[in-house]
């Protein structure tokens, strides 16, 4: 069954456009133009109606905001290696979408909870509210996580969930946050050494 055109008007609605009666319908050169100085008359009638320069309220930042901002007020080395964790999180459900359904329950979400429990140690470790101490074993935690991670992706790899080119990206972001945890750690130590 052939298609029947659209009118004007349907075509108009659905690209945003106003019909403008029947004389949408006519070639544009029988179409009547309104004059320059009724359209210079109309923008100056539409400028003294315009209030005179009010102040906008600003937007309120929202909470994803606040957050964002109150983690990049942290110390850099703490918010290099925050950023690296998200960037391995992202990461990491990425390539779980891609495992089989009958892995959902197993090594899909092991992987998933462990990434995660690395993220919230780095968290924790970078709070204020953390001791030198406290921080070292979070961050020891955090370490002992991301071996862990490792391991589970190798697994995957030997499954071939994952390719070459997964395992190899995979591995260098959890080379570089655990490299990152690692120094955080030991530097971390060298602090309670010298007190």
């Amino acid at each position: 069954m052939p298609k029947k055109p659209l009118s004007s008007s349907v075509q108009a609605s659905l690209f945003g456009e106003v019909a403008a009666g029947p004389t949408d319908q006519l070639p544009k050169s029988a179409a009547a133009k309104p004059p320059k100085r009724e359209k210079i008359a109309k923008i100056a009638e539409s400028a003294q109606k315009a209030p005179t320069s009010t102040p906008s309220k600003a937007k309120k930042p929202s909470a994803v905001n606040k957050m964002r901002q109150r983690a990049r007020k942290m110390p850099p080395v703490h918010y290099q290696t925050y950023y690296q964790a998200t960037l391995l999180l992202n990461y990491t459900y990425t390539l779980i979408e891609k495992f089989p359904k009958h892995e959902k329950l197993g090594l899909m979400q092991a992987i998933r909870g462990r990434t995660e429990d690395v993220v919230e140690l780095i968290l924790e470790a970078a709070s204020y509210y953390s001791r030198d101490h406290n921080r070292e074993q979070l961050l020891r935690k955090a370490d002992i996580r991301i071996k862990m991670i490792a391991v589970l992706v190798e697994y995957a790899y030997n499954k071939r969930y994952i390719t070459d080119k997964n395992l190899t990206a995979w591995a260098g972001k959890l080379s570089n946050l655990d490299d990152a945890v690692v120094g955080w750690a030991m530097s971390l130590g060298k602090k309670e050494a010298a007190k």
